[in-house]
């Protein structure tokens, strides 16, 4: 998948979360470089490969993060999922099936929780399964269009603390 995405984005730079670190090749900007110290920088694309990771990332400077994701669905589209949380042009891959949402949905089932009784809160499009499959999806006021349009509610931005602002009034009922 990452040759196929490099022949329709040459000027992607790929880099894999491992959970502990971020292995990147050498064409892959990091995003924060004062976290350069947690990061492993690795010779060539196949190198990344050579240990366990849980997401891929995929950044061009040239491009927006939602080119990214378009660009990845029409060139591996229904091979993994693709979104992003806001990194201009970081694209977040992931195995089909492993997410927000799936890993909530556990997590509820454990404990005898059902979806109608979750509510949820995003301002990215990394946020979309969890305030799909909530009962009740709340989304910041300065989120992403797309979280915008999916929501069922929206509250104050982050910096107003509109998590916290929802909560009192969900609790105040």
């Amino acid at each position: 998948m990452a040759a196929t995405l490099r022949e329709a984005v040459p000027s992607v730079g790929f880099g894999v979360e491992t959970g502990h670190h971020v292995r990147y090749e050498p064409s892959y900007v990091l995003r924060m470089p004062e976290d350069a110290a947690a990061e492993q920088p690795v010779a060539v694309l196949d190198d990344l490969w050579a240990v366990p990771f849980v997401k891929l990332l995929a950044h061009s400077a040239e491009h927006s993060a939602d080119f990214m994701v378009a660009a990845a669905e029409t060139v591996a589209g229904g091979e993994a999922q693709f979104t992003h949380s806001g990194g201009h042009g970081l694209l977040e891959v992931s195995a089909l099936g492993v997410g927000k949402a799936a890993a909530l949905a556990a997590l509820c089932a454990e404990r005898g929780i059902d979806a109608a009784d979750v509510v949820a809160f995003g301002d990215m499009p990394n946020d979309l399964s969890i305030l799909r499959w909530a009962g009740l999806g709340y989304a910041m006021a300065n989120a992403h269009e797309a979280v915008l349009a999916a929501a069922d509610r929206r509250t104050l931005t982050n910096e107003e603390d509109g998590v916290a602002v929802a909560l009192e009034d969900l609790f105040s009922r």
